[in-house]
């Protein structure tokens, strides 16, 4: 035990408890720089290090609550709080913005279930951290990843979702109800899944078909590519026109394969779908006028429910463009 941790173990809790409000004064704007000394730099931190690791879990989790709107901590102590016990974790876990999307996700396979499981509800995870949940969470903490309707699924992450738990029937049903699957993904679990699910995932994709005709005839977008692969919009054209006469054309393969970078794949699926020209379709998806944009996705057929995602992807198009 440390001199620091030492002298605290012969003090009130009720003093420990005001300690940790000068530390959550430390550690945030409300603390005058111009106060601020080497000396009483450590002198704070140690104060700071030594309540987190104090035996009274009333001190720890009071810190916990304190220094979970705080964005300065230490990364080893950030570190250490989000490793404690259910109780001083999960306050800190639910609110702190301490950490980078790479840190957090580094720090998820060595989390336990239950930090994970509080991690998986948060609205704002980005990508790494939501593949670190897919990657290392168990059964409960994923499934709240999958039903967290305000995060971002990567294919990459569904993938792997797909692959740990296709035979959790209700993880995978709850895995179909989302709508911002991977073609693949659809074929991969549309058997997987319970009947009411399956007819989901058929209407939110707008495939037809029986299962066995889906898995056979929707191509993943790792094939499309290949065909694809140094094509020139004329070629790209013939390709779409082909897969719509075999009936298999589906609006998620447009979004992937825009996304994946040939955006002329998404170009004349819209205008196959919509009957109008490419020059008229790209210069709509030029979003000089959201109207057109908004009809030219309903007279494609498009699901309202892609309706952000297609935005989201032709203004990443023009971003790049300029």
């Amino acid at each position: 035990m440390n001199q620091t941790a030492s002298n605290l173990a012969n003090i009130s809790t009720e003093t420990k408890l005001d300690l940790t409000l000068c530390a959550q004064q430390y550690f945030s704007s409300e603390w005058d720089p111009g106060e601020e000394t080497d000396e009483n730099k450590s002198f704070v931190e140690g104060i700071t290090w030594a309540l987190a690791r104090d035996t009274d879990v009333t001190v720890r989790k009071d810190l916990s609550e304190k220094l979970a709107t705080c964005e300065n901590l230490p990364l080893d102590l950030a570190e250490e709080i989000a490793s404690d016990i259910e109780c001083v974790a999960t306050p800190f876990l639910i609110h702190t913005d301490a950490f980078t999307d790479k840190q957090m996700a580094n720090l998820v396979p060595f989390l336990k279930e239950y930090a994970v499981s509080v991690l998986a509800k948060r609205p704002d995870l980005k990508d790494q951290t939501v593949y670190a949940i897919a990657v290392s969470g168990g059964a409960q903490s994923v499934t709240l990843l999958v039903v967290n309707k305000f995060i971002i699924l990567t294919d990459k992450a569904a993938r792997k979702i797909a692959e740990r738990f296709h035979d959790n029937r209700y993880l995978m049903d709850m895995l179909a109800l989302r709508l911002d699957l991977p073609i693949d993904v659809v074929k991969d679990i549309i058997e997987a899944v319970s009947s009411f699910a399956r007819e989901k995932l058929t209407t939110n994709y707008a495939i037809k078909g029986s299962v066995t005709a889906v898995k056979m005839n929707v191509r993943g977008t790792d094939w499309i590519m290949q065909q694809v692969k140094n094509a020139d919009p004329g070629q790209v054209h013939s390709i779409v026109i082909n897969m719509r006469q075999r009936g298999e054309l589906y609006h998620y393969q447009a979004l992937e394969v825009a996304e994946e970078g040939c955006f002329s794949f998404l170009v004349s699926t819209l205008a196959l779908q919509s009957g109008e020209t490419l020059g008229y379709v790209r210069d709509v998806l030029s979003l000089k006028d959201g109207k057109a944009f908004v009809k030219l996705l309903q007279r494609a057929g498009v699901n309202r429910n892609l309706g952000a995602r297609f935005l989201r992807v032709v203004k990443l198009h023009n971003e790049a463009r300029h």
